[in-house]
């Protein structure tokens, strides 16, 4: 697969079936409407395009809010190639591409050449505030000598799946419906970083992860997860808060990997989450704390199994 900007020299071949979003994610839907031009590309021996958005459109523009991204712009690419896309094409989003009309944004896009088809959600909206349909794109098409393939919702059962409710239900702490809607854990990566040590005077030593400040932590509390380095994959108690317990007052992301005894600092670790277990709390002494430490890696234990463990080697998200 091939990732390129927006304004690179596409590559010459057979002709290009593409779509276009922001894609954060990649969620059920998402792989629904890339799965269809992926088929169709390989049907006619075609090249499948996806045309996506980075930054985000709501970082962008002013007065929109915005809580994090789902997956970062590489775990997107890497996704988008595992579903069998050719060319991830990006779009760097600026307030001037916010500003162009529908027929300005297809004009730009029109310089894909040979683009022959474009399949898109029945709601999809392009151009300055939205305010260009699948209609006009219809239209455009016909000026630049592609058809416009739509495509429905998801079923009913599916409607709620959307890049937004992800992202609630994450700052819920909802990290099984999350699973469901990605059809895939949620995952964190980062580099293991020196903490307060604490955690081994516990006799539960955690690593320290900094994930991407640019995506969406789980909400503060205890999770049952599995934790990858250099492609092992081990069952893992993750904590995210503060530390009330020793009045921390920064967020941190820190992770006892069950049965593990090693070196990561340094090293990056990705964390796939199965299951919230508890709020963070404040217990009357550090010993009633490690008690419950004890009954939260038993629930671990219960939580995490093997498939879970198989699934994560398979399909980390770690950069390859």
């Amino acid at each position: 697969m091939l990732c390129l900007q927006f304004g690179d020299q596409l590559p010459s071949g057979p002709p290009f079936v593409a779509t276009i979003g922001n894609f954060d994610g990649i969620h059920r839907g998402h792989q629904m409407l890339i799965g269809q031009v992926v088929e169709l590309a390989r049907s006619r021996k075609w090249r499948s395009v996806v045309v996506t958005f980075w930054p985000h459109p709501r970082s962008v523009l002013p007065g929109q809010p915005f809580f994090g991204y789902l997956t970062t712009l590489e775990e997107r690419q890497q996704l988008l190639g595992a579903l069998g896309v050719d060319i991830v094409l990006t779009l760097p989003f600026t307030l001037e591409v916010a500003g162009l009309a529908p027929e300005a944004f297809m004009e730009r896009l029109g310089q894909l050449a040979p683009l022959r088809m474009l399949i898109v959600g029945a709601d999809f909206r392009f151009g300055h505030r939205r305010t260009g349909d699948v209609a006009l794109l219809e239209r455009l098409g016909s000026t630049y000598g592609f058809t416009v393939q739509r495509i429905e919702r998801l079923s009913d059962a599916d409607r709620d799946v959307s890049s937004n409710t992800l992202r609630e239900w994450l700052i819920e702490g909802d990290v099984e419906r999350v699973r469901q809607g990605l059809s895939r854990p949620y995952a964190l990566s980062g580099v293991v970083v020196h903490g307060d040590h604490r955690g081994h005077s516990l006799g539960y030593p955690t690593a320290n992860i900094v994930p991407p400040r640019e995506k969406v932590v789980p909400r503060t509390g205890i999770y049952a997860a599995v934790a990858l380095h250099q492609g092992i994959g081990s069952v893992a108690a993750v904590s995210i808060g503060r530390r009330p317990q020793f009045d921390g007052q920064d967020q941190r992301v820190e992770a006892y990997l069950l049965d593990f005894s090693g070196d990561l600092y340094g090293q990056q670790v990705e964390l796939q989450f199965v299951k919230r277990l508890r709020d963070e709390l404040r217990f009357p002494s550090v010993a009633l704390l490690i008690d419950q430490i004890a009954r939260d890696v038993e629930q671990v234990r219960l939580a995490v199994t093997a498939d879970d463990l198989a699934y994560a080697t398979r399909h980390s998200l770690l950069a390859r």
